[in-house]
């Protein structure tokens, strides 16, 4: 345990005064839709404020382990992100139970599983606390993980979505993600992505700033926000979406001049997660967890049957610590076999109307989509805002 005389995080208390209200069904397809018009939203008092002190105490923790690392070792902490290097650590599961309250938490999990399925996975988690005078990063987007030739843009169905919530809040002039609205939409990708820079390179990136120049000039209309949200926030973001952490910019004793985030990146149950967790986390760790979580790990099986063990649902690994998972899965084995029917025979249709040139009309388009997938997609989506803008 870190002694007193090491820095610690300072929070306001006010930070915990807000009202913390469960989402209702249509408060989550608005955030739904904004996340498909503009590639992001912000939830404002997104998690309980019980469950934000609890951050902000993990956070008061890692950063004592960062001092008693830098002190013991003498090392100066540094990465690609920037000469401060934001102190980070992940496999946040394994480190506190409040981190898997957080991932599971319903106005966040609600909002991920519309955009990227029941079964998606947990593809990364990382505390961050940048510091002042912490280097900005390139605009980079994260569907790059799974290969620019793979998955062409812009993409029907989005392969993953990243969450931030604010440890403490969130400013411009800490470095508050930046985002270019639309920009999931777009074909092409950022000019560069995380280049590894020098100790010596400015708190602004070169390259954002001759791109953002170049760009403001040729579209006066589009401008790059920045997520300024108070503390108990979440912003959501598509992995398509352009992004960058931006400069803080702030002095050392300035209010909120460090910037403690916990960053959680889900992805399609199908695809491989950026952060190996199953290797990292014990059978007898996981066995605590609640069912939501423990199949966020990959203790289930996709949709399709992705991910099976020698025993069936890997839940049955985690002995009777997985029974409740196991109830799950056997009570929803029909609905999961009559959607796989539904999709395959939604992709016979769509093969044999190729096969005859038929061309379907938008709202046959539209009938046919959501009769298959059972999460909504970018193709649904505007597809029902074209035919809505066709009746007016």
């Amino acid at each position: 345990m870190a002694n007193m005389q090491q820095q610690l995080l300072h929070f306001s208390p006010s930070s915990l005064n807000y009202k913390y209200n469960v989402l209702s069904e249509e408060e989550i397809n608005q955030h739904v839709e904004l996340i498909f018009e503009k590639g992001y939203t912000i939830v404002p008092n997104a998690i309980p404020p019980a469950l934000l002190k609890e951050l902000q105490i993990l956070a008061n923790d890692h950063e004592n382990v960062f001092v008693e690392r830098k002190q013991k070792l003498n090392l100066k902490y540094k990465n690609v992100y920037g000469r401060n290097a934001p102190y980070s650590l992940s496999c946040l599961p394994g480190l506190s139970p409040y981190y898997c309250d957080l991932a599971i938490e319903p106005n966040i999990l609600r909002i991920v599983k519309k955009i990227v399925g029941d079964d998606c996975l947990l593809g990364s988690t990382t505390f961050t606390n940048p510091r002042s005078n912490e280097q900005e990063q390139e605009w980079h987007t994260d569907d790059l993980l799974y290969g620019r030739d793979l998955f062409k843009r812009p993409l029907d169905n989005y392969l993953n979505i990243n969450t931030i919530t604010a440890i403490d809040d969130y400013t411009d002039r800490n470095g508050a993600t930046k985002l270019f609205p639309g920009s999931h939409r777009w074909k092409s990708f950022p000019p560069r992505g995380n280049a590894p820079r020098r100790s010596k390179d400015p708190i602004f990136s070169p390259v954002n700033q001759k791109y953002e120049s170049e760009f403001a000039l040729q579209n006066p209309s589009k401008k790059f926000v920045q997520a300024v949200m108070k503390a108990g926030s979440t912003v959501f973001w598509l992995g398509a979406t352009w992004h960058c952490k931006g400069p803080n910019i702030t002095k050392p004793n300035e209010v909120n001049a460090r910037r403690p985030t916990a960053i959680i990146q889900y992805c399609r149950g199908n695809l491989r997660p950026q952060e190996n967790l199953m290797i990292q986390l014990k059978h007898e760790l996981v066995a605590t967890m609640k069912p939501d979580m423990q199949r966020l790990v990959g203790y289930d099986t996709t949709v399709e049957g992705l991910g099976f063990s020698q025993y069936g649902s890997p839940a049955a690994l985690l002995g009777e610590g997985g029974n409740k998972l196991l109830e799950i899965v056997q009570k929803r084995a029909r609905t999961v076999a009559v959607e796989n029917y539904k999709r395959l025979l939604g992709h016979i249709d769509e093969y044999e109307r190729s096969e005859k040139n038929v061309v379907l009309s938008d709202e046959e388009q539209l009938k046919e989509l959501e009769r298959r997938n059972y999460t909504l997609s970018q193709k649904i989506y505007e597809l029902k805002k074209k035919i809505q803008q066709s009746k007016i």
